[in-house]
């Protein structure tokens, strides 16, 4: 489990195209990148994490690497608050088990959002930032 953080906004600073957000977009997004405090440059993911967002119920969850997880969030005044992360204990190899653990923690340290063209940005106040591109609709 990993406890929750409330602090304020997204790490760089919002840019002119940037949008603060009242609360998260609802859907699937996966994450497409990890950015670090002192890096400008993404780190693109090797395994796929997902982000579920279900806004009626204030739930997030999705896939961190080779576990499922979940948990509850808080959207105000532009400060995103993400409460208990409960994760299936599966054991993944090496590098999938490191970047799943970064992404968690990441995601449990979460202060603020925004979204940034079509990117959702979630940043902690550590300014790492965890960017997400929404996946397409699946059905007819």
């Amino acid at each position: 489990m990993l406890a929750c953080a409330v602090v304020t906004g997204c790490s760089n600073g919002p840019q002119e195209s940037d949008s603060s957000l009242t609360d998260l977009p609802a859907g699937e997004w996966r994450l497409v990148g990890f950015v670090g405090a002192d890096s400008t440059t993404p780190d693109v993911p090797t395994f796929e994490s997902t982000l579920i967002v279900n806004t009626q119920e204030r739930r997030i969850g999705g896939q961190a690497g080779c576990n499922r997880y979940m948990g509850g969030y808080e959207m105000t005044n532009g400060r995103l608050v993400v409460g208990s992360i409960a994760a299936s204990k599966r054991l993944c190899p090496e590098p999938e088990m490191a970047q799943e653990e970064r992404f968690l923690a990441w995601l449990g340290r979460a202060s603020g959002a925004l979204m940034s063209q079509e990117t959702l940005v979630i940043a902690t106040a550590e300014r790492e930032e965890l960017r997400f591109e929404r996946m397409p609709a699946t059905g007819s």
